[in-house]
């Protein structure tokens, strides 16, 4: 009798045995081969699942992926984008955002302005507001039109200008007056070459320069007379200082060509010439401008060929 008891015992232990290990298998079931392991496990280079998730350590592989001032992902830990720049919603104004785009090309017509609009602004009632600020830092000049371009007209040449466009958008107010509000602006900046070209004319007896200007746009004024100190015309240019020199150029001259016989060669029934350059003395003036803008410009200038060219040195 007692060994049956002792029998029934034991199988009773080993049942209760296999029923915790079954418990434990499936508790903590173990990982498949090919598995994807945790984020922690990945962080801390381990393949155990039974790690606690570090999410500071989870940031820091991020930062590492994706550095301050890369591109940023979305979604994670709240880490998006910064919000675009607009002007926010007031009464009936819905939010303004500034034009898309803004691209500066300066030439001989100008400079030229080209935008987008920017899908999120209404249509209606929208126009566009240009403004230039000279290197100074200072506006100048300001330009509205409902297009999406714009021709400007800077005074001055050899000059960086800084742009910046607005959308503007006008809506009937309680009053009955018309209520604008603005849009944060779109910025750009251009380079204005230098294109005007001055030429020396003559010097004359009396001290005074005589100079010519051809705009950037081909129209040419001159004669422009004037001593140092003194504006050339109505140019805006002033003539600061003048010097007087000479200096060796090339000229090519031209020569009849003739036969053994000392008849004139002809081609396509015109005479024939020979060219040949030669070495000539050239007089050439150092002049010192402002430009309407007190910027200095400094050339050199040659002088037409004649007495100008024989004197050295004015006292100017």
């Amino acid at each position: 009798m007692r060994a049956a008891h002792l029998t029934l015992g034991v199988s009773l232990l080993a049942a209760a045995a296999a029923l915790a290990v079954a418990l434990v298998i499936l508790v903590h079931p173990r990982p498949e081969v090919g598995e994807a392991r945790s984020a922690s496990a990945i962080l801390a280079g381990a393949g155990s699942t039974s790690r606690t998730f570090d999410v500071r350590a989870f940031r820091q592989a991020l930062d590492r992926a994706h550095p301050a001032g890369g591109p940023q992902l979305e979604g994670v830990f709240g880490r998006n984008r910064p919000a675009e720049a607009r002007t926010p919603a007031l009464g009936d104004f819905p939010s303004l955002f500034p034009p898309q785009g803004l691209s500066a090309t300066a030439g001989a017509a100008g400079v030229r302005l080209n935008w987008l609009p920017h899908p999120r602004n209404p249509v209606e009632g929208l126009s566009y507001r240009l403004v230039r600020w000279n290197p100074d830092g200072r506006p100048e000049a300001t330009h509205q039109t409902e297009g999406l371009e714009q021709v400007d007209l800077p005074r001055c040449e050899g000059q960086s200008y800084h742009y910046r466009l607005y959308a503007v958008l006008q809506r009937p107010g309680p009053s009955g007056r018309s209520v604008r509000r603005s849009s944060p602006a779109a910025t750009t900046q251009v380079q204005v070459p230098l294109l005007s070209v001055w030429k020396a004319l003559a010097v004359e007896e009396d001290g005074s320069l005589v100079l010519s200007l051809t705009g950037s746009q081909g129209a040419e004024s001159g004669p422009l007379r004037a001593r140092p100190g003194e504006i050339l015309g109505q140019t805006g240019w002033r003539l600061e200082s003048f010097t007087k020199g000479e200096t060796e150029v090339q000229v090519q001259t031209s020569i009849p060509r003739f036969d053994a016989l000392g008849r004139r060669i002809l081609v396509d029934g015109r005479p024939a010439f020979r060219s040949r350059d030669t070495t000539a003395m050239r007089g050439f003036a150092t002049v010192h401008l402002l430009d309407p803008c007190g910027s200095p410009r400094r050339q050199d200038l040659l002088l037409p060929p004649g007495p100008e060219a024989d004197g050295v040195g004015s006292r100017h």
